[in-house]
């Protein structure tokens, strides 16, 4: 009996694991959902999971803990964009990931010119997510094909400063900015001195420029670097 007891438990436990899955796997779903035009993650998406649902963080993840083992139909749903459906089998922890594509769209136009001297700037690279664009010899650039909503626009350019910019796109409207980039180049200023009467060179005056100052030498020379 003690034989027939041990058997019919270890079919009993066998039959529970069957049904219930292995012992020490976790079953989960999770992924991100990223706009098919930017390449960026997509913050507020609703997911559903059959009865269950969940947004997407900041991040474009969304996550659902301890999934009955199963065959389920997952749904991505986002105001402004088409709505998506995959099937799925949860059988440990798996990964499902969206694109979304936009159904509203604008566009993104500007000048790129220098900050202290207003001069255009051509070869800016302007970007928003994987969509990116330069500009052209009057500094001018497009970018098309945006979806609505806010998004961050980056300006690069070799000899200035990294810029990002927020950007509010509307529907079919072409958004306008004007952006100032600041330079990292540093120059300089140098010269001679003389009095303007006797034509001689005027040692030990003081030259300032911005905060920089310096004297003159015997010879009435000066140099300021660093600007």
């Amino acid at each position: 009996m003690k034989k027939l007891f041990v058997i019919g438990s270890l079919v009993v436990i066998l039959l529970l694991a069957t049904g219930c899955g292995l012992w020490g796997v976790d079953r989960s779903l999770t992924g991100i959902v990223t706009d098919k035009d930017l390449g960026v993650p997509l913050e507020g998406v609703g997911i559903n999971l059959d009865n269950f649902f969940t947004t997407t963080d900041e991040a474009g993840v969304y996550l659902f803990k301890d999934v009955t083992r199963g065959d389920y139909i997952v749904q991505a749903v986002k105001p402004g964009y088409k709505s998506d459906s995959f099937e799925v089998a949860i059988t440990g922890e798996e990964i499902l990931n969206f694109t979304m594509e936009a159904t509203k769209k604008g566009s993104v136009s500007g000048i790129i010119a220098d900050e202290q001297d207003g001069s255009l700037i051509e070869g800016a690279l302007i970007s928003i997510g994987i969509k990116e664009t330069a500009s052209d010899e009057e500094g001018e650039f497009l970018l098309e094909g945006i979806p609505v909503g806010e998004w961050t626009l980056k300006i690069q350019v070799n000899g200035y400063a990294p810029q990002t910019k927020t950007v509010l796109v509307k529907e079919d409207i072409e958004a306008e900015m004007e952006i100032h980039m600041v330079s990292t180049e540093k120059g300089g200023v140098k010269g001679i001195l003389t009095d303007q009467k006797t034509g001689n060179p005027v040692q030990g005056a003081v030259i300032i420029v911005d905060e920089e100052m310096v004297e003159t030498l015997a010879d009435g020379s000066y140099q300021i670097t660093g600007l």
